[in-house]
């Protein structure tokens, strides 16, 4: 019988992807699977590492992360812009553009996803949904909903504006309709089982999805993309 070569696949983004490869690596035993993620990478980095290193006629999963990393260029956008959002978007709209350009002429097939939600659904004018809309990205919803974190990891406005305390330690979540891998993991995992919590360093609970909870997200919505 004839050999099949496997697929090859390169996996990019910051800690939630890096996570990936140390809890769910070995969902990819039927792939040639590389994971070029960096913790805290932001989205200017993940770019460069795909198109440095992603090979022709291959699979590449991107994992777009914060709009804006302490360390980048761009972080005084936060002080001095009068819509950080906004100009933080567009942005990332270029770097967007650049890997499906260069996907395109590699014969690279894009799968691409963000981390969390950045943003909330009634801060978009028509033009941004349109713009997202255009770029093939797998969005995931969240209904309205309790959880155990107060916010996503990196948010334009502090932790309260995005949900609120309730009973027992729980925050009350709106509806997200532009989301990702919290999200999905909000939606599809007992709130329980969703998040690593309370690290081995101790300090304070660590909001990175635990590795049931990727391991459902890798099975589930990753390898059938793929």
């Amino acid at each position: 019988m004839k050999n099949i070569d496997k697929i090859k696949v390169f996996h990019y983004g910051c800690s939630f992807t890096a996570n990936v490869n140390a809890f769910a690596i070995d969902l990819f035993k039927d792939f040639d699977y590389t994971n070029q993620a960096k913790n805290s990478a932001s989205n200017k980095f993940i770019l460069d590492k795909f198109k440095e290193t992603c090979d022709p006629n291959s699979t590449a999963i991107i994992q777009w992360s914060s709009l804006t990393r302490p360390s980048d260029s761009n972080y005084d956008l936060l002080e001095t812009s009068d819509n950080a959002l906004y100009d933080l978007l567009n942005e990332w709209y270029g770097f967007i553009e650049e890997a499906i350009l260069f996907s395109r002429e590699n014969n690279i097939k894009l799968i691409h996803y963000i981390g969390w939600a950045i943003w909330k659904d009634d801060e978009l004018n028509d033009y941004h949904k349109n713009k997202l809309k255009s770029y093939n990205i797998t969005w995931f919803k969240s209904s309205r909903q309790y959880d155990l974190t107060h916010s996503n990891c990196f948010q334009f406005e502090i932790a309260e504006k995005w949900s609120s305390e309730v009973l027992n330690g729980l925050y009350q979540w709106p509806e997200l309709i532009w989301g990702g891998m919290s999200e999905w993991i909000r939606e599809n995992v007992d709130i329980k089982d969703r998040y690593i919590g309370l690290d081995h360093l101790g300090k304070g609970f660590d909001p990175h999805p635990s590795e049931y909870s990727t391991h459902a997200f890798v099975k589930q919505i990753l390898i059938p993309l793929i």
